[in-house]
């Protein structure tokens, strides 16, 4: 279970570790949201995500790192060169807003997610609330999510751009 653990390191994301990052996005995407009750199929979701690769895509997602502003962290966790997990996090003068983690399926489980929450502790204002959204289905983050001590508010939303 711990095979990888001693070998990744945490680090502010880099232009460079774009290809990565997205490699990440789409595996876990993958590997998380494909969903028969919700008539969520794989097919769907590569088709979603069938640019995610592109160059255009690609160098927004570069812009965003460089452009990053002291309001917003963006770490990547890393066997050696290979991206294997992503964390984003903004914040404003109202919350704290967690965007995402993910960790690709052969990496989940090892700490990793844990590491990135330690990180991210200095980066938050504490006098705020700190919000994730989180898919009702995806059982394995509200468990982790628990674990970190997030509370389900009960509200629920439907995020009209994924339509």
């Amino acid at each position: 279970m711990d095979k990888f653990k001693k070998d990744i390191k945490i680090f502010s994301a880099k232009p460079y570790d774009v290809m990565g990052m997205q490699e990440v996005f789409y595996n876990t995407w993958l590997n998380t949201y494909p969903n028969k009750e919700f008539n969520i199929t794989l097919e769907d979701l590569k088709y979603r995500y069938r640019d995610i690769f592109s160059e255009t895509t690609l160098e927004k997602r570069k812009k965003m790192i460089l452009e990053k502003n002291d309001t917003e962290l963006c770490l990547v966790a890393k066997n050696k060169d290979k991206v294997v997990g992503v964390c984003y996090l903004e914040k404003d003068d109202k919350i704290n807003q967690l965007r995402a983690i993910y960790i690709l399926p052969e990496y989940q489980r090892q700490g990793i997610g844990n590491r990135f929450w330690s990180e991210m502790q200095s980066f938050l204002d504490m006098e705020r609330d700190i919000v994730v959204d989180v898919v009702v289905y995806n059982k394995n983050a509200i468990k982790f999510y628990s674990k970190l001590g997030f509370v389900d508010t009960g509200e629920r939303f439907s995020e009209e751009r994924l339509k």
